[in-house]
């Protein structure tokens, strides 16, 4: 599996719900939320079935709703947390029968954690951290 591509793809994805969401990039110097960041994995983990059959690892998606102390920041960081609903960041990207993906096998978010401040660009936005398992074909 390529990171790149499963990020791209887990991007597409959330643009595509048209939940207000944009993907925004790990590199850039400043962010215009509401969006989501990828994160690198801090470990990838290979020949999780015999013979190079499956690698494993954890995408962090890093999402940023708005400035911390700005009272909708909070209402929408709930929304895309909520683990069902049209915002819902796990109901768009879990992989299903009908939500498939073509550069991994499968895609489950399974815990947000560090739910509040992130700065970036000398800004603090409020943000959550969707630690999202990612399953493919070892190569």
């Amino acid at each position: 599996m390529n990171i790149n591509d499963v990020a791209a793809e887990v991007g597409a994805k959330i643009v595509a719900a048209e939940v207000g969401l944009r993907v925004l990039p790990w590199d850039a110097d400043s962010v215009n939320p509401p969006g989501v960041i990828f994160a690198l994995p801090t470990e990838y983990e290979y020949d999780k079935t015999y013979g190079r059959g499956s690698d494993e690892f954890t995408l962090p998606m890093i999402v940023l709703v708005g400035k911390a102390d700005a009272r909708s920041a909070r209402t929408h960081l709930g929304e895309y947390l909520n683990g069902s609903g049209p915002k819902s960041l796990k109901s768009i990207v879990d992989s299903s029968k009908t939500n498939t993906y073509t550069s991994c096998d499968t895609v489950r978010v399974q815990q947000v954690s560090d739910i509040g401040a992130y700065v970036a660009g000398a800004v603090t936005y409020l943000g959550a951290t969707l630690d999202t398992r990612i399953t493919g074909k070892g190569a």
